[in-house]
C-alpha cells in the first residue's frame, strides 16, 4: 500500500503542475476568444466563424496596437486617453496596478527592480526593491532615505510593500526572476531547480 502510495504521489508532482499551466492556458484562451468573439460577430457572417478565431483576432489586435502607439501623433492619443482615465476612481487604480505589472513583466522593468535582503528580529527577508528613492510620497511615509521593498507571499499573488530605510537592506547579486521564484516557491524545492 506505502508503494502505490509513493508512485501516486509521484504521479501528481508531474499532473499537477502541467495541469497547472494547462488550465491558466485555457483561461486566458477562453477569456480572449469569448470577448473578441463577440466583436468579430459584429462584422462578419457567424457561418464564417470558427473556434480560435476570437483568439487569433485578440493576437492581432494586440500587435496592430503595439505598432499603431509607436507612431508619435497616435501615442499622444493614447497618453491624452490615459490621462483621462486615470481620473476615474477605482479605475484609476485598476488601471495603474495593471500598468505597473505589465512595466515590471518586460525586461527593462526586471533589470530595474533589485533582490533585497532586509534583517528582522527573527531572521531575513528576501523581497524586490521596487524604488530607491520615495521622497514624492506624502510626508511621514517615506523619505529620501528611505526605500521601498516588496516581499510577495510564497505560492500566493500578493504581498506586503515595507518602506525602510536605505541602511537597513542588503542589496544582493542574484536576478529579479530568480528572486521572485525564491520567495513565490518558498524556496521548497532547493537550489537545484531555482534558474539562474
Amino acid at each position: 500500500m506505502a508503494k502505490v502510495k509513493s508512485v501516486f504521489i509521484n504521479g501528481l508532482k508531474v499532473l499537477v503542475p502541467i495541469l497547472v499551466i494547462l488550465l491558466l492556458i485555457y483561461w486566458t484562451y477562453i477569456g480572449f476568444e469569448r470577448i473578441f468573439r463577440g466583436v468579430l460577430l459584429l462584422f462578419i457572417d457567424p457561418s464564417f466563424y470558427f473556434n480560435g478565431l476570437g483568439w487569433i483576432a485578440a493576437v492581432v489586435f494586440t500587435i496592430l496596437l503595439g505598432l499603431l502607439v509607436q507612431i508619435p501623433f497616435l501615442r499622444k492619443a493614447a497618453d491624452r486617453l490615459k490621462d483621462l482615465v486615470i481620473k476615474l476612481p477605482i479605475i484609476k487604480t485598476l488601471y495603474r496596478m495593471s500598468s505597473d505589472i505589465m512595466m515590471f513583466l518586460t525586461k527593462k522593468g526586471m533589470n530595474q527592480g533589485k533582490i533585497v535582503k532586509i534583517e528582522t528580529d527573527v531572521g531575513s527577508i528576501l523581497g524586490i526593491m521596487t524604488q530607491d528613492q520615495i521622497d514624492d510620497l506624502p510626508k511621514g511615509i517615506g523619505g529620501k532615505d528611505e526605500v521601498a521593498v516588496y516581499v510577495p507571499m510564497s505560492y500566493q499573488i500578493g504581498g506586503f510593500t515595507f518602506i525602510v530605510p536605505k541602511d537597513s537592506v542588503e542589496i544582493l547579486d542574484i536576478s529579479v526572476q530568480k528572486g521572485i521564484a525564491l520567495t513565490m516557491t518558498a524556496y521548497i524545492s532547493g537550489k537545484n531547480r531555482i534558474d539562474p
